[in-house]
């Protein structure tokens, strides 16, 4: 990733909330709405919604349902990377 593409990632991740950010790393692990909702003790309604808001707010499909299960995006396996870090947070 180029620094202008890390920059642009942390601005947009940095307004998220961080309950979001949860479910999302999560659903990157676990590859399952149901199971991303038995790990964080939701409801699999709860998990979908979240990742309806985080759809909307990243633009992007960020999962594509698939026989084996919820497989991520380009955008989303950078957004992991980045959450797996902490770059979200940033000096500006």
């Amino acid at each position: 990733m180029t620094e202008l593409t890390n920059i642009k990632l942390a601005t947009r991740l940095h307004k998220i909330n961080l309950n979001l950010l949860l479910v999302f790393h999560t659903l990157y692990w676990k590859r399952s709405l149901t199971l991303t909702a038995e790990a964080l003790c939701l409801s699999q309604p709860a998990v979908s919604h979240s990742l309806k808001k985080l759809r909307l707010l990243m633009d992007d499909p960020l999962f594509i349902k698939t026989l084996d299960g919820m497989q991520p995006t380009p955008l989303a396996r950078q957004m992991d990377a980045a959450v797996a870090k902490g770059v979200f947070y940033f000096d500006r």
